[in-house]
């Protein structure tokens, strides 16, 4: 066999993690980590790739606090990215080649802002996003059509500040699920939000 490889490095911490794709008709993965020069395979250290067939890739609580060198290097096939505690500062604009991300877990990092870019993410189902320093939503967001679940608890986000912080949740038609706890200046949530029909709400506090 020859396999199709996907690598990808972070330099901070010498891991590397290899995707395999064999030439049959599902794809098989390799993983590995580089440990002081030493390379060890994935069941000594801790599964991050999980199955079905790798589309789950879990990076939560290692220190990454810049993607943009690494997004461009994962495989497209991706369909859960878990980034959890990373210290991340930001998300690339290239997180848009995800094309196939249904689930994206951003929880417990020091995200301002969301690229608008993610507003190409048609398949998007689920975005955690509790703990950050998000104060607004972009615009883009309106074309996540099939966004069921938003956490955006833990938040800066208010109703007066730029392009009106989470006005544009009306437009997300397929939203079902709001979560909002614990941002201490959302003292109400405007009427076109709280009025949408379908969606259940949990906040303010």
């Amino acid at each position: 066999e020859s396999p199709l490889s996907h690598h990808f490095y972070f330099p901070g911490l010498r891991r590397s993690v290899s995707f395999a794709m064999a030439s049959l008709h599902r794809p098989k993965v390799k993983t590995s980590w580089t440990f002081d020069g030493e390379q060890r395979n994935v069941e000594d250290v801790e599964d991050r790739l999980e199955m079905p067939y790798g589309k789950r890739l879990r990076l939560e609580k290692l220190n990454i606090p810049d993607l943009s060198s690494e997004i461009p290097r994962m495989p497209t096939y991706l369909t859960v990215l878990d980034l959890g505690g990373c210290g991340l500062t930001s998300l690339p604009e290239s997180i848009n080649r995800l094309v196939n991300l249904q689930r994206l877990r951003v929880e417990s990092n020091d995200l301002p802002e969301f690229p608008r870019s993610m507003g190409e993410l048609a398949n998007l189902t689920r975005l955690c996003a509790y703990g950050n320093q998000l104060s607004w939503l972009p615009e883009q967001f309106q074309r996540l059509t099939r966004l069921k679940i938003l956490r955006l608890g833990g938040n800066k986000f208010h109703r007066r500040n730029r392009h009106e912080g989470i006005s544009v949740i009306k437009e997300m038609s397929a939203l079902r699920e709001l979560y909002l706890r614990e941002n201490p200046e959302l003292r109400d949530i405007p009427r076109g939000i709280a009025e949408k029909p379908g969606l259940q709400i949990y906040g303010i506090d």
